[in-house]
């Protein structure tokens, strides 16, 4: 048994080296007990060539029943694959068939069996396809551009058939795929496996939350966080935004949900819907944008954003009013691109790639790329129906050949009639920064489902009758990918821990950028405190210096006042001699004062009225005259009162 001896001799080797003899074998042959200690054996009976590849047989538990089971096959039909464009579903995407059973192959099993050493006499209704619940389609080492769908298939029925497939970028990818899997069937099977499960699936509820750590997994917020743009604000289109959310719940569910598991797609687009509401803070549409803030806006194709874009058309093509026709040829065009690239230079790190890719293609109109945010490269076709007239250096179009143009590269720029413009888009906005370093961002409860992988099987390429005899050089092509597929998983591991060492930088950059700032931050305030300080002090220091000298008048005036007063008291406490006089004026009818003054330097200190006294009047008698004693002469009348007045003068 060559083949028996150089497996075994290769798996001494591989185990000497540490390659595939890990934690994973162990588990899968774990599964695979686990499963065949139900109704089978855990080890194969034995195993046959059947175009292309080995198909092992398994006995049944059951000694009454004695029945014999065989792997499925696994026969990739290199003639199906197929491009479908999005219908219901948003993506393109390569479906292919595979062949799962053949009855022919109970013929070579019953074959097997009877020979060497076994020699067993089985018949054919004893021989059965292996018992598969589900299967699905698994993937490894494909291009980030295709993805593949890993959606459970029920196999309840045996069914003979199953179609799968694989989802692409854009119809290019597609396509290319799909001519790919058609010529080179055996080098596109090297790349797929199909797990099986024999065991009813089993549900249970979960409460997941979606961490700034989880977040940070994301190749996709990888990318926003590395763009030139520093304060951590990113612009996304609602496509952008969507596929964000997404890759972020697949890579937590690639994570997070253990083999065997998964979730259900209904589940997983509420989560993405959810998320999509809690990543973004606002909406910002295009026409309030300033120039500066496009470089915070992500773009899968960075020339074709819609700033850089209008300033390239408004460069490289020129429109004739009259004719109401577009220009452009190669001079205005390499002027127009090389402004382009030095703009793009300047606003990204990434200066040595723009020269090279302006060179290659701007999608100028000779060129093709494409202009949406999340849609891949699409060849631009030159046909007469496009333009009035083409060469290898003038174009010219009209308005409506202008519109078909930008249409159908998904150009988000319009003509206004005098320039090129970015159209009118709503833009999410994220930070990065808040998002990465956020503890609990969005929780909702899914329903995760277990379903028991018994065992991963390679897709196999049927081949011709010639082939089948070259046991030795199939078996030895199949230890080759798998010693590859070991390899690509070790490259995988240190890839992963080469992204997490750069993530942790990155962190660490983010952080002492973080707290240089604050620390910058801080010194400006430092200084402006300072200045402030300086100034007031430079403020109180002259309002003293005028409080101390108004203090100082206001004391001076003060003194003079206190000196004045004194002289006054001092004055005041020393009795004047004075010296007055008392005048009388004659005595008069009437009591008004008519000329009677003080002399000079004298003032009058009193004036008093008074009646003057009267005179005496005496009787009249004759001398020697004798009147009789009855006689009384008649009295005379009173005299007038008279006044006079009592003047006091004074000297000091």
């Amino acid at each position: 048994m060559i083949g028996n001896f150089l497996w075994t001799l290769l798996l001494l080797i591989i185990c000497l080296f540490g390659t595939i003899c890990g934690s994973d074998e162990q588990d899968q042959k774990e599964d695979v007990a686990d499963f065949f200690n139900m109704e089978m054996g855990d080890k194969s009976l034995m195993a046959f060539y059947y175009k292309g590849g080995y198909l092992s047989i398994y006995e049944g538990r059951n000694e009454k029943l004695k029945r014999y089971y065989v792997t499925p096959l696994t026969e990739l039909n290199s003639g199906s694959a197929k491009c479908l464009d999005p219908e219901i579903e948003s993506r393109h995407k390569i479906m292919f068939d595979v062949e799962m059973w053949n009855p022919e192959v109970v013929d070579e099993a019953v074959k097997a069996l009877a020979s060497p050493p076994l020699t067993l006499d089985v018949r054919k209704e004893h021989v059965q396809p292996l018992p598969i619940l589900k299967v699905r389609l698994s993937a490894h080492g494909l291009s980030p551009v295709y993805e593949p769908d890993k959606t459970w298939r029920s196999n309840l029925n045996q069914r003979l058939q199953h179609s799968f497939s694989i989802y692409a970028a854009n119809k290019e990818t597609c396509e290319r795929m799909a001519v790919y899997i058609s010529e080179k069937p055996d080098s596109f099977a090297s790349l797929i496996q199909f797990e099986i499960a024999m065991k009813a699936e089993k549900t249970a509820s979960r409460n997941v939350k979606i961490t700034g750590e989880i977040i940070g997994q994301s190749k996709m917020f990888t990318q926003l966080q590395n763009m030139d743009h520093s304060n951590g604000d990113r612009l996304l289109t609602s496509g952008d935004l969507n596929n964000l959310a997404q890759d972020i719940v697949s890579s937590f569910i690639a994570s997070e949900i253990t083999t065997g598991d998964y979730v259900d797609e209904p589940d997983e687009i509420n989560l993405a819907r959810l998320l999509e509401h809690h990543l973004s803070t606002e909406t910002v549409n295009t026409k309030q944008l300033k120039s500066d803030e496009w470089k915070s806006v992500f773009w899968q194709e960075e020339f074709v954003r819609p700033d850089h874009y209008t300033n390239y058309l408004n460069r490289a093509v020129t429109f004739n009013k009259s004719t109401e026709k577009f220009t452009y040829d190669n001079e205005t065009e390499a002027a127009a691109l090389s402004h382009v690239a030095s703009d793009l230079k300047r606003d990204s790190k990434k200066t040595n790639s723009w020269s090279a890719q302006a060179q290659a293609s701007f999608l100028g109109f000779g060129g093709g790329a494409s202009g949406s945010s999340n849609n891949g490269n699409s060849e631009f076709s030159q046909d007469k129906n496009e333009t009035d007239s083409y060469d290898k250096s003038h174009v010219q179009m009209s308005m409506d050949q202008m519109q078909h143009f930008l249409n159908k590269n998904d150009l988000q720029v319009e003509w206004t009639g005098d320039v090129f413009v970015p159209k009118s888009l709503d833009l999410h906005r994220i930070n990065t920064q808040q998002l990465r370093y956020n503890t609990a961002i969005a929780t909702q409860q899914i329903q995760v489902k277990t379903v028991p992988i018994t065992v991963k099987l390679d897709a196999t390429v049927g081949v011709s009758h010639e082939s089948d005899k070259d046991h030795v050089r199939i078996l030895l092509e199949q230890t080759k990918r798998e010693l590859n597929e070991s390899l690509e998983r070790i490259t995988g591991m240190i890839d992963h821990t080469n992204e997490i060492v750069l993530n942790v930088e990155e962190n660490f950059k983010e952080q002492i950028l973080a707290q240089t700032a604050k620390l910058r931050q801080t010194n400006e305030d430092l200084n402006t405190a300072k200045q402030n300080c300086q100034q007031t002090n430079d403020e109180t220091t002259k309002d003293l210096h005028n409080k101390t000298a108004q203090l100082q008048e206001l004391i001076l005036s003060y003194s003079k006042k206190i000196d004045q007063n004194r002289e006054s008291i001092q004055g005041l406490q020393q009795h004047p001699q004075i010296q007055c006089e008392t005048l009388m004026t004659g005595c008069t009818p009437d009591t008004v004062i008519h000329d009677t003054k003080c002399g000079e330097g004298r003032y009058m200190q009193g004036l008093q009225t008074e009646a003057c006294p009267r005179p005496i009047i005496r009787e009249h008698r004759d001398r020697g005259e004798s009147r009789p004693a009855q006689y009384q002469p008649p009295a005379p009348p009173p005299p007038p009162t008279l006044y006079r007045h009592k003047i006091i003068c004074c000297t000091t």
